[in-house]
């Protein structure tokens, strides 16, 4: 028959006991089944804010390399622009030059 595996996680938990902030660790084999109920559900959510946090700061990472490339193409694209008006300047005033 198989052995039942006993659940190792620890519920870690701070108080505040006559002003002083304590700590606290509940292994999850001594929690009732109503507690045991609400630290799973703690332990998904904490888990989910973790992976949205971590998403974000990809995500953000990802749209902070892609504005600086998008910016540079910008920057090159305005030199391109000014270099063409200045190269029209030069041909009209050489134009004007030889009249």
């Amino acid at each position: 028959m198989a052995e039942a595996v006993e659940d190792t996680r620890v519920l870690n938990v701070s108080r505040q006991v006559d002003g002083e902030t304590v700590e606290e660790s509940i292994p999850a084999s001594d929690l009732t089944p109503e507690q045991l109920q609400v630290f799973d559900k703690l332990t998904v959510v904490q888990n989910r804010k973790n992976t949205t946090i971590a998403n974000a700061q990809l995500d953000i990472e990802i749209l902070v390399a892609a504005e600086e490339k998008l910016q540079a193409q910008m920057r090159k694209l305005l030199e391109d622009v000014n270099d063409d008006e200045e190269e029209a300047e030069d041909a009209e005033s050489e134009g004007a030059a030889e009249s």
